[in-house]
């Protein structure tokens, strides 16, 4: 973890990304201009990085390494650290907002500098592959899936997400976090496989929503159907026979805290019908430690039950 990359260098460590078993690339508080390249073993730098901005964002795709600086972002060989790419046309003051899947294999996408709208280009090939006029106000939040065929955004008005496909930039799903009350998007994350969407904002709230109907995939860009605008439906469109009781666990655990409040989702979620607002919310119990903190979280399943799993930015 960060807190033990921390320990054994000596510095507060902002980025991490793990290149092999004994080498990881970091950045550091001290040197937050630099990439550096530790060798766990040697405890020793191997090479270093310098760049003319601060890193806001970097992450290793194999031989590449993408970093995300002030006002640009730059596709570098990890061979000879020569520059493949330069990206200039982001959103000016984006830091560092850029999506790619936990494994990305082929796209990456960031917003552009025209408000609202979101870039989306092929890792491979260096190219632009769409343009997503996403908002109207400029782009806060940003996720992709692990198979690289959705994408979630959200405006710093944060009342709306929008999910799209990918390649092709069509939007499939409206969900509406709220009403009038704006809040800032912390973080949107897909379920594994794509069943839920979660949403946490400034408000300490976890918004949870369903991105399938009885099991059903999200309609596919290249299908006849186009992407469902029903009105919101009310909570009494969920199974009547859903369980009411909660079990919940917010965890923190790397920052060593464990709510001890909690209640479970539904088993029956997957058969009841999912509106274009949220199913379920939770609200982060406020501790001193995370207090007014960036916060993230996801649903998975384990052992047959499904979990809402919540921690800070900070660790």
């Amino acid at each position: 973890t960060i807190l033990e990359i921390h320990r054994l260098i000596g510095e507060s460590v902002l980025q991490l990304s793990y290149l092999s078993e004994n080498r990881i690339a970091i950045v550091t508080k001290n040197d937050p201009n630099v990439l550096k390249v530790i060798n766990l073993f040697t405890k020793k730098t191997d090479t270093k990085r310098h760049f003319g901005s601060h890193i806001l964002y970097f992450k290793v795709i194999g031989d590449k390494l993408i970093v995300g600086l002030s006002s640009h972002i730059i596709s570098t060989s990890l061979k000879n650290y020569s520059i493949e790419d330069v990206i200039t046309d982001v959103a000016p003051g984006y830091k560092g907002l850029i999506a790619m899947s936990s494994n990305p294999v082929k796209y990456m996408a960031f917003p552009s500098s025209k408000d609202g709208h979101v870039k989306v280009v092929d890792l491979q090939t260096n190219t632009l592959v769409t343009t997503i006029n996403a908002h109207y106000r400029k782009i806060s939040a940003l996720s992709m899936n692990d198979s690289e065929t959705l994408i979630a955004t959200a405006s710093e008005i944060g009342t709306v997400i929008r999910v799209f496909d990918l390649p092709t930039g069509v939007k499939l799903k409206e969900l509406r976090r709220g009403h009038s009350s704006s809040a800032f998007i912390n973080s949107l994350v897909f379920s594994t496989h794509d069943e839920y969407l979660t949403c946490t904002s400034d408000k300490d709230t976890i918004h949870i929503f369903g991105l399938t109907k009885s099991g059903c995939p999200l309609p596919s860009s290249s299908s006849q159907e186009t992407p469902a605008q029903q009105p919101a439906q009310q909570p009494s469109a969920m199974n009547p026979t859903a369980s009411t009781s909660w079990s919940l666990g917010l965890i923190s655990g790397m920052c060593e805290s464990i709510y001890n409040s909690a209640t479970y989702i539904p088993s029956v979620i997957g058969s009841a019908y999912i509106s274009e607002r949220d199913f379920a919310v939770a609200k982060i119990p406020s501790t001193k430690k995370c207090l007014h903190s960036k916060k993230f979280a996801f649903v998975t399943c384990f052992d047959k039950m499904w979990l809402l799993i919540a921690a800070d930015f900070q660790g």
